[in-house]
């Protein structure tokens, strides 16, 4: 998958390297896209996480998308977004460490019902919950926080850009 979008803050110097490929799911219905709001911040991102070891990126995709959203992909269904991969460079302050973080984008339907989402404690202090909105809503809502300086919410919604476009 090609890159589309390279997001490099160089903000660090020479420091240890930490790579990690994450999926991200684009489950559209009914005119809106279904997205995490983080509730206490009033932001979107995309649903879906990390790779796991030995996991290939359907997996992947298919346990994010339950963990987070309490969703079931419909395997068959799982495409991917053929505009490429967003790379988001950046340093980890805690950990004093270089983050590459390749996220790739994959259309995909999901079954009627959920389940209840399994969420860390980080997710579910962040008020966490997998809701449907317009793409404008979630761009505009996003716009507020890139002004504010919360960079990494540039990520999803540069993603919301290009799916507005194509519409």
């Amino acid at each position: 998958m090609k890159t589309i979008m390279l997001c490099d803050k160089n903000d660090y110097d020479q420091l240890p390297r930490y790579v990690r490929n994450a999926v991200k799911a684009i489950i559209t219905k009914e005119g809106k896209i279904g997205l995490i709001h983080f509730t206490k911040e009033n932001l979107y991102d995309f649903p879906g996480g990390g790779i796991e070891d030995g996991e290939s990126s359907a997996e992947a995709l298919i346990r994010e998308i339950k963990e987070e959203a309490g969703a079931t992909v419909k395997p068959l269904s799982i495409k991917e977004f053929e505009l490429g991969k967003y790379v988001l460079i950046y340093k980890e302050i805690p950990q004093n460490r270089i983050c590459e973080r390749y996220f790739s984008y994959y259309f995909c339907d999901i079954e009627d019902g959920y389940t209840e989402p399994l969420l860390t404690e980080h997710e579910i202090n962040t008020g966490q919950k997998f809701v449907f909105v317009t793409i404008d809503e979630a761009i505009a809502t996003n716009e507020v926080h890139i002004q504010k300086g919360q960079h990494w919410v540039e990520n999803p919604t540069n993603i919301l850009r290009l799916l507005n476009r194509d519409e």
